[in-house]
């Protein structure tokens, strides 16, 4: 399977993106709090600002998929 293709898989439950974002969020709280070689909620942030502005300006990701990116870290982050 391409990467590509990984994206558009379609999820296997109706509950799959609402534990993504509950693992997801669970992640950086763990990561933050034992403060892991420095990274933290701001880096994480900054490090996704990033990664979706460079897929944003080289058109390497649909932009839905980006302004989906950003809506969870919206939501995971804040």
């Amino acid at each position: 399977m391409t990467a590509s293709a990984a994206v558009n898989a379609a999820p296997t439950s109706p509950h799959w993106p609402q534990a993504m974002e509950f693992m997801l969020g669970q992640l950086v709280f763990v990561l933050d709090a034992n403060n892991v070689r420095g990274f933290s909620t701001d880096a994480l942030n900054r490090w996704i600002d990033t990664c979706t502005a460079r897929m944003t300006e080289t058109g390497s990701a649909a932009p839905e998929l980006v302004a989906e990116m950003r809506a969870l870290q919206e939501r995971v982050l804040a």
